[in-house]
């Protein structure tokens, strides 16, 4: 007997304001078809959401997310206390790890 399961991982790009007011996004993967089934539940709780495939792209995009929302702060020097500079660091780090 073999057991088949389907799964959606979601990676969420937000933090707690964003949260309350319903403008999270979602960066999804695993199965296609379940991933249709559950996105009326991401489209209540967020702004965007966008299936990316594969296990892995998630959080390869989500640290691009980062990277890219992080630099304009950083250039600005505007560092929220919503994502402290130790994790954006860590992130930017990673993300350059990609290439």
């Amino acid at each position: 007997m073999m057991l088949q399961v389907e799964l959606v991982q979601g990676k969420v790009s937000g933090s707690k304001k964003p949260a309350k007011d319903g403008q999270l996004i979602f960066l999804s993967v695993g199965d296609k078809s379940l991933y249709e089934t559950v996105a009326p539940l991401s489209d209540i709780m967020g702004k965007s959401r966008f299936f990316l495939g594969s296990f892995g792209n998630g959080a390869a995009m989500k640290l691009v997310v980062n990277m890219v929302m992080g630099s304009p702060s950083i250039v600005k020097s505007l560092y929220p206390t919503t994502f402290p500079l130790k994790h954006r660091q860590k992130d930017l780090r990673l993300a350059l790890g990609l290439v």
